[in-house]
């Protein structure tokens, strides 16, 4: 066993880590001395003695001299058994718990800033308020704040209200820890583009193994989405086998265009031609069917929508 800290000279302290790394002891008993920069692949086994003192970043930075090479690795992190944990402790510990996989820092430095107030980004308080509305609102509020200074007009895309009746959501057979399904659910939600959609479906497949059903339906339900908001749609709604679809007013899509479409010779959609525009879709039964057709509908229609807006 090993002993090194901050305070010893630095030959000794140099002398006592090179016969570790080589082997010659097989505990070293330190501080926060190996925090960062320390790169000892052999090492396998990580114990924090009281824990509950250290900060986010400093845990997970401790945490990450470890599992450096293919051998498998365990970080214990400790405290007194009768030792009252503060509130904010027990939230820093438990982040360090959830975020484990690859590629977390950036996810644990978000989850610092909620738990320690990130305070006014344009003064100096540091006591803020940025946890009462969450940091990702606070941005969006910023950034329509700057807008209006500057006087740019934000593009205002229509949020559609989707009501279906299918089975569409993170089963716990599937995902095990509450926060990582709630960061899917918000990754999914707030995601508008097919790209990244994508990207957070091979992210569950990877992670997670092949997605069922139900999880097949929240990726093709959060599609419809994207594609709906494209086209200015207001609402989805199923009724039965009959869906409603209305328009905003403004969108540019009109009656003509929609008729275009290929779906209309199945003789399943009406169209009241009207503003706003309605569409009213007949014989979607069964789910994985009508969600696809709907999707390609959706498709189909901003194409139709874009070679229009070529020709304006």
């Amino acid at each position: 066993m090993a002993v090194g800290h901050g305070r010893m000279p630095e030959t000794t302290l140099e002398k006592i880590m090179t016969e570790f790394q080589e082997g010659s002891y097989q505990i070293l008993v330190c501080t926060t001395i190996i925090e960062s920069g320390l790169d000892i692949p052999n090492v396998n086994t990580l114990i924090v003695c009281e824990a509950e003192k250290f900060g986010l970043a400093q845990l997970y930075q401790i945490r990450g001299r470890v599992g450096r090479s293919n051998r498998l690795a365990y970080a214990y992190l400790t405290y007194r058994r009768d030792k009252v944990v503060s509130a904010v402790a027990q939230k820093r510990l438990k982040a360090v718990k959830e975020f484990t996989e690859l590629g977390s820092g950036f996810k644990i430095a978000l989850q610092d800033l909620e738990i320690r107030g990130a305070g006014n980004i344009l003064g100096a308080d540091q006591h803020g308020f940025i946890t009462a509305v969450g940091f990702d609102m606070y941005c969006r509020l910023l950034d329509q704040a700057v807008a209006e200074l500057n006087n740019e007009k934000e593009e205002q895309k229509t949020n559609p209200r989707i009501e279906l009746q299918i089975n569409a959501y993170l089963p716990s057979s599937y995902i095990t820890a509450q926060a990582q399904k709630f960061d899917f659910y918000q990754r999914i939600y707030n995601t508008n583009s097919i790209e990244e959609l994508r990207e957070i479906e091979e992210e569950l497949a990877d992670r997670y193994g092949s997605t069922n059903d139900v999880v097949k339906n929240l990726l093709a339900a959060a599609e419809l989405r994207i594609w709906a908001m494209a086209l200015g749609v207001e609402l989805i709604q199923q009724q039965g086998e009959v869906i409603h679809i209305q328009f905003n007013p403004s969108a540019r899509l009109d009656s003509s265009l929609v008729m275009k479409n290929t779906m209309i010779a199945t003789s399943l959609i009406t169209v009241k031609q009207d503003r706003p525009l309605k569409l009213k879709l007949r014989g979607f039964s069964k789910q994985h069917d009508w969600l696809s057709e709907m999707i390609s509908f959706f498709i189909e229609l901003d194409a139709l929508q874009q070679t229009a807006a070529g020709s304006w």
